[in-house]
């Protein structure tokens, strides 16, 4: 295990195919080193604001306050978000619970294209992307490159003809996805 690995967001991801539908469950677990990091920094902060109180203007204790709700909320962000992926013969549901907050996208199959996994860099923390008409959808946060492809995998065993639908490039009639019959 590298230093970086002690800071660094995984997902537990959970895959499973039913009735038609292929749904993909993904849990953020944020280090505990990373939150108790979080957490020390936001109790000085508490401590250093409040023993000064008592004599700040009360826009300076607005602003406090502001960024102690704002540490408080970023805290319980880190511990609570989740993501749940459903790709169906129609749609592609994306459902993001965000502080007990469920945010659903929903896209059809049939305007979806390019879809494709992601490499993982400092800058993009999404395992998968694809089109739906001009907007670029990112999803499956934190996932790795393997669980990505693993995820890709599962569409194309389950689901081919949506793992075709979505996987084509714009003006190609060919097939974007050569089965290999590997087992």
């Amino acid at each position: 295990m590298s230093l970086k690995d002690l800071w660094t967001t995984q997902a537990n991801v959970e895959m499973v195919a039913i009735s038609g539908t292929v749904r993909v469950e993904i849990h953020s677990r944020t280090p505990v080193l990373a939150i108790l990091f979080e957490v020390a920094g936001l109790g000085w902060f508490v401590w250093a604001s409040f023993r000064e109180w008592h004599e700040m203007a009360l826009v300076n204790q607005i602003i406090v306050g502001s960024v102690l709700l704002s540490g408080a909320i970023g805290v319980a962000y880190l511990i609570t978000r989740s993501e749940l992926i459903e790709f169906g013969q129609q749609s592609l549901t994306i459902r993001r619970n965000i502080l007990g907050w469920e945010y659903t996208s929903r896209y059809p199959v049939d305007g979806c294209s390019e879809l494709v996994w992601c490499v993982q860099d400092e800058e993009s923390k999404f395992g998968l992307e694809c089109k739906s008409g001009w907007r670029k959808l990112r999803f499956a946060r934190n996932a790795s490159e393997e669980q990505a492809r693993g995820i890709l995998a599962l569409l194309q065993r389950e689901l081919p003809e949506v793992a075709q639908k979505m996987g084509r490039m714009p003006g190609s009639d060919r097939e974007h996805i050569t089965r290999l019959g590997l087992s």
